[in-house]
Order: C-alpha cells, then structure tokens, then sequence
C-alpha cells in the first residue's frame, strides 16, 4: 500500500542537490545515499519482515528506543500520564489508522 506520506519516485533536490527517490530510496546522482523516503508504517512492516520480530518489538524499537537517542524518554513513547498525548493508531497491517497530536486527531484514514 502507498504510504501517503512519502513522496512518489521521482527527481527532487535536497540541500540544493539533486537527487532521485526510487523505490523508498534517496541517492543524489552520484549514487550517494541521503536516506530513505519510506513512512514509518513501511518501514515497520520491513523490520518485522527482516528481523523476524513481532510488531510489538518493532513498535518499541521505532518508539521507546528513538525517544532515548533523542532524549525524549521522559516525554515521549508511552502512555503513561505526565507524558505527551501523541498517539499513532496502526490497523493490524501497521498502516496509520489515525494519528493524535496533543490529545487532538490530526490524521484519520
């Protein structure tokens, strides 16, 4: 399923550069990689797929795990009060059903 999210394939330019998003990859025309231009619910569905690792695992890795590199623990990636209501409501495809910004529904397939 298309990721409504990521932009199509195609030439864009990024950091006044060039470059060439095909497939859910960003390479600038010398074959150099900038990233990915995948959704995070692909990106999900590819680390259950790779890791062999439930959906859960890889809610957590792609939540609590991020939310600690960045130093966002105590605000982010958990339901717990004191914490942010930022919510993202996955289908069981892990597609975004929904996503909660501050309490409020800001996205709702």
């Amino acid at each position: 399923m298309p990721d409504p999210n990521r932009p199509p394939d195609g030439h864009y330019v990024y950091n006044k550069l060039q470059y060439e998003s095909r497939d859910g990859t960003a390479r600038y025309k010398d074959g150099t990689l900038i990233g990915t231009t995948l959704g995070l619910s692909q990106m999900l569905a590819r680390l259950t797929q790779f890791a062999r690792c439930s959906a859960a695992t890889a809610i957590k890795t792609v939540t609590e795990n991020a939310a600690a590199v960045l130093g966002l623990e105590r605000t982010k990636a958990a339901m717990t009060p004191g914490r942010d209501a930022d919510l993202v409501i996955l289908d069981k495809d892990l597609s975004v059903h929904a996503t909660i910004v501050a309490g409020r529904i800001v996205y709702q397939r």
